[in-house]
């Protein structure tokens, strides 16, 4: 779609560059600097409009606007399951997705990980509990906050399969015979989820610690798979599994970036004198609070959407808070 644009000259892509200054007139940015990763090069960006399209809000503490990170106070928000008080470090896990493929009879185990031992033995410190070990097939249920077990066969192709048709990417029998190998599914899953420690708003050394840490902890999850996971058999892992970095084209086999969940709870939001800029629905504003089966009126909305508040374990120690919403709406859309 971008392509007659580009072509035309009327606009610009500049691949695998990221913001690393910005010169600020007032309350307008009037120049960003980008840093192009691969190269190291830089070159001065101006233009009258900056939109911020990153993950994480980077642009924010570039150009010193004000922000807010973590979780807000309920005096801020109003809603039900906001913190007493403000914990602006207390963020979302995040999750280094892979691409895994499983052919049955062979065997492609490979050495463990750095820091294998420690992902295999570590048990999750959350408010309500974990049930035990992260590198298991027990963990919450992310409504009820119930202990419940997970199952997983690559060898099956319906529910018995359990987290293996969770995402997954190829059905080798649906396809002619030969076209694939076996079959293969991205792994975001509970046992990858990474809520040591934070991914901004830390310094550089303590952010690529927690990157390489995200890396290791789902490396740890496929070795784990590969060597000792219990299956429905009595056996011990899955020889068959053998990671895909042909498919996410990279050399690890896992995905080219970090997964940043949601990005607000993981994210800088603007705030101007402690107060969001513009109009941010609430969770009281969802209709699902009272049970009322419609959301408050939005005449500014741009669009229309239904999703449950999916908040994975925290950074802070918080277990899942995962609630029903019903549908945000403008004035003129009716159900």
């Amino acid at each position: 779609m971008l392509a007659p644009y580009v072509s035309s000259g009327r606009l610009t892509i500049l691949r695998e560059h990221a913001p690393v200054a910005a010169t600020v007139n007032g309350d307008r940015i009037a120049s960003v600097r980008l840093r192009d990763m691969r190269s190291g090069s830089e070159r001065e960006i101006q233009a009258q409009t900056f939109l911020d399209a990153t993950e994480t809000g980077d642009l924010l503490p570039l150009a010193k606007v004000e922000y807010v990170t973590g979780a807000e106070a309920q005096s801020q928000t109003g809603e039900m399951h906001a913190k007493s008080e403000a914990q602006p470090a207390n963020m979302q896990a995040v999750t280094w997705c892979f691409v895994m493929e499983h052919i049955d009879g062979e065997d492609f185990r490979t050495d463990a990980p750095p820091n294998y031992s420690f992902w295999r033995d570590y048990v999750p410190k959350l408010t309500p509990a974990w049930p035990g070990k992260l590198l298991h097939w027990d963990n919450t249920h992310p409504i009820t906050l119930e202990p419940r077990t997970h199952t997983f066969d690559p060898r099956e192709a319906g529910r018995e399969g359990g987290l293996w048709v969770y995402r997954r990417l190829i059905h080798e029998r649906l396809y002619e015979p030969d076209a694939y190998a076996g079959g293969m599914c991205v792994v975001n899953w509970p046992q990858n989820d990474y809520w040591v420690g934070n991914v901004i708003e830390v310094d550089d050394v303590e952010r690529e610690r927690n990157l390489r840490g995200a890396k290791e902890l789902s490396l740890s999850l496929f070795h784990w798979l590969q060597t000792e996971a219990p299956r429905p058999d009595g056996k011990q892992g899955w020889p068959g599994l053998r990671l895909r970095p042909d498919v996410t084209g990279t050399e690890d086999g896992l995905a080219k970036r970090v997964y940043i969940r949601e990005s607000s709870p993981h994210s800088r939001r603007i705030h101007h004198n402690g107060r969001p800029c513009g109009r941010r629905p609430a969770q009281q504003e969802t209709g699902a609070a009272d049970g009322d089966l419609r959301a408050a009126s939005f005449p500014d909305s741009v669009g229309v959407g239904s999703y449950r508040i999916d908040l994975h374990p925290s950074t802070g120690g918080d277990n899942y808070i995962d609630v029903r919403l019903t549908a945000l709406r403008d004035s003129a859309w009716e159900p």
